[in-house]
C-alpha cells in the first residue's frame, strides 16, 4: 500500500482522484481510509467503497471519479488516498520534492511478516496523488494572531520549554523559556512591559548552571518569584553542572542559595562501569505538600541509559522556608517509581485537603498516582482508581498531565498526553481523557472516544482553557514531531470536544 495524506484548510467536497503510473501495467485498487495517529493510515476501515480500475501500459495520469457525490472531509479530519497493490505493477510515480514531513507513506507486508517493528515506510520523494474538488464554507478570519515578533519574542527564538511567571512583582507575567538541555546558556529571560518584551537574560543570573527545567515558586515566603533548576544530565558527564536554587530579589534577578540540598548523586553502572553521577532532573512540580506553610519541590527523572529503561528513582525534597531542602525521597515512598517522569504535577484528585502527585512515565510504562496519605508518605493508588493506563488499558509513553473539571460536578478530571508511534501499534497505549467519578471512589474512566478527541503520535503536553469564555474548559494540545502542529479542541455543550485548529 501506498498513499498520501490530505489535511483540508476548509470542509471539501471530494469529487476525483488523479494518480501517476510511471511504468507497468494492471489493477490499481484506490482505497481512500482513516488516518493513524498524524503518521500512518489505517489498513483495515475504508471511508469510501474502494475502486479498482484497469492501468494500461505507461498510463501516466490516470483520474479515478469518487462514486459519493457527498463525500465530505472536515479540517480535522485527515485522511489517506492509497493505491493498494494486487500486482508488481503498475509502479505510482514519485515527483521532484522531497518528503521531510512525511506525508507520502508506504505500509510493507514482508516487513510485517517478519514482525519488524518498522512496518510503515517513507519514500525519499512524494507521491504522484492529487485530489480535487470543493472547498465549501471557507474561514474567512483567524481566531488568533500571531504577534511573537511584534512583541518582541522572535524571529530566531527557538527553545523547547516555556514558563509564565511575574518574576518583578508588577502584575505583568513574565516569560522564561530554555532549550531543554545541558547547556550553560539555555535559558532566555524576558519582562514583560504591557505585552512588549524585553530580554534581560544577560543580568537575570539564570544562566551558568547547565540547566534545562526552570520551575517558579516562592520559595523562602518572602512575596518574591525563586526558581528550582533542574539539570537534564547527559550519561557522559563532561561538565559538573548541577540542580540548584535560585531566590527572585523581586526585580527580575536571581542569587543561587549555597549548599541548598537539591544536587543529588547517584552510584550506578554507566558503559560497565560504576561511577557516581547526577540524575537527569527532565521535570518538576512545586506544593506545600505536608500543610507547614512551606513550598516543596517532586522532581521527575530520565533513564540511567537509553534506551534500556532503568530510570534514577524520582526526588521529594522539603523545604525549609529560606530556599534550602532536606531529601525525604525515600522516608516518603515516591522512589519507587520505576518509570521515567517525563512530568509530573500536584494535584488534589480525592479533595481531601492534601496534595497528591502524578506522573507522566515514559517507555511503556505505567502512570502513577501518588496518593498523599496525610504523614509525609505517599501510596500509589493508580491501579486502585483505573489512572495508571494510557489508552486501550496498556502501558504509555508518556510526557504529561493537566487537571480540570471537565464536566463541572465539582471534581478534577485528568488529560495525559502520550506519544504513540504506529509501529508499536498494538502495544503502547495513547493520549487519554480520563474522568472522574467523584467521591466517594474517585476512580477514573477513558472517555477519550466518546469525547471526539483524535490521537496524535506527537503528543507531549495538554492544556486546559476557556478560550471561548462559555464556562467550558477547552483543550490544547502540542506536538513534538516535524510535519505535527498543536490542535485546539472546543468543548461543545454536550461535553464532546471539536477541533477547531
Amino acid at each position: 500500500m501506498e498513499g498520501i495524506m490530505v489535511r483540508p484548510e476548509h470542509p471539501f467536497h471530494v469529487k476525483s482522484i488523479d494518480f501517476y503510473f510511471y511504468k507497468g501495467c494492471g489493477e490499481a485498487a484506490v482505497r481512500v481510509v482513516p488516518d493513524l495517529l498524524g503518521s500512518a493510515f489505517v489498513r483495515d476501515e475504508d471511508l469510501m467503497e474502494p475502486v479498482h480500475v484497469l492501468i494500461p501500459e505507461e498510463a501516466g495520469w490516470v483520474n479515478v471519479p469518487v462514486r459519493d457525490g457527498n463525500f465530505l472531509r472536515y479540517p480535522a479530519d485527515r485522511f489517506w488516498v492509497l493505491y493498494e497493490h494486487t500486482d508488481a505493477s503498475p509502479v505510482l510515480g514519485q515527483d521532484g520534492g522531497d518528503n521531510t514531513l512525511l506525508t507520502s507513506r508506504f505500509y510493507d507486508e514482508q516487513w510485517a511478516q517478519d514482525n519488524s517493528p518498522f512496518k510503515y515506510g517513507a519514500p525519499a520523494h512524494n507521491y504522484m496523488i492529487r485530489v480535487h474538488g470543493n472547498y465549501v464554507c471557507k474561514k474567512t478570519e483567524d481566531w488568533f494572531t500571531d504577534v511573537t515578533v511584534d512583541v518582541g519574542l522572535g524571529p530566531d527564538l527557538h527553545r523547547q520549554r516555556t514558563v509564565w511567571t511575574d518574576i518583578d512583582n508588577d502584575g505583568w507575567d513574565d516569560v522564561l523559556v530554555s532549550t531543554g538541555g545541558y547547556d550553560e546558556n539555555g535559558f532566555s529571560v524576558f519582562l514583560n512591559d504591557e505585552g512588549d518584551f524585553t530580554d534581560i537574560t544577560g543580568a537575570s543570573g539564570v544562566n551558568g548552571f547547565g540547566a534545562g527545567v526552570a520551575l517558579p515558586a516562592d520559595f523562602d515566603n518572602d512575596g518574591n518569584v525563586d526558581l528550582y533548576l533542574g539539570v537534564n544530565t547527559p550519561e557522559q558527564n563532561t561538565l559538573d553542572y548541577y540542580s540548584t536554587i535560585l531566590l527572585g530579589d523581586g526585580a527580575g534577578q536571581f542569587t543561587e542559595v549555597p549548599s541548598n540540598g537539591v544536587d543529588v548523586m547517584f552510584e550506578v553502572n554507566l558503559g560497565g562501569e560504576t561511577v557516581m553521577h547526577r540524575p537527569s532532573h527532565v521535570a518538576a512540580a512545586a506544593a506545600d505538600y505536608d500543610g507547614d506553610g512551606i513550598v516543596d519541590i517532586y522532581t521527575g527523572n530520565w533513564e540511567i541509559e537509553y534506551p534500556i529503561g532503568t530510570a534514577y528513582p524520582d526526588q521529594l525534597f522539603q523545604g525549609a522556608g529560606d530556599g534550602t531542602f532536606a531529601n525525604v525521597s525515600d522516608a516518603s515512598g515516591v522512589t519507587a517509581n520505576k518509570g521515567a517522569a517525563y512530568g509530573v504535577a500536584w494535584w488534589d484528585y480525592d479533595n481531601d485537603g492534601d496534595q497528591d502527585v502524578a506522573t507522566a512515565n515514559y517507555g511503556g510504562q505505567f502512570n502513577y498516582l501518588w496518593e498523599n496519605q496525610g504523614d509525609g508518605t505517599f501510596v500509589n493508588a493508580s491501579s486502585d482508581h483505573n489512572f495508571g493506563v494510557a489508552g486501550d488499558g496498556k502501558g504509555g509513553t508518556s510526557f504529561g498531565h493537566d487537571f480540570g473539571d471537565i464536566d463541572n460536578d465539582g471534581d478534577l478530571d485528568a488529560y495525559e498526553s502520550t506519544i504513540q508511534h504506529p509501529r508499536f501499534e498494538g502495544v503502547t497505549g495513547g493520549s487519554t481523557m480520563h474522568l472522574s467519578s467523584g467521591a466517594p471512589d474517585f476512580d477514573f474512566t477513558d472517555v477519550t472516544g466518546t469525547l471526539g478527541i483524535h490521537r496524535d503520535e506527537g503528543e507531549i503536553d495538554g492544556s486546559f482553557a476557556g478560550f471561548d469564555n462559555d464556562g467550558r474548559l477547552d483543550l490544547f494540545l502540542s506536538d513534538l514531531y516535524t510535519g505535527h502542529y498543536g490542535r485546539l479542541l472546543r468543548q461543545n455543550e454536550d461535553g464532546t470536544f471539536t477541533d477547531v485548529t
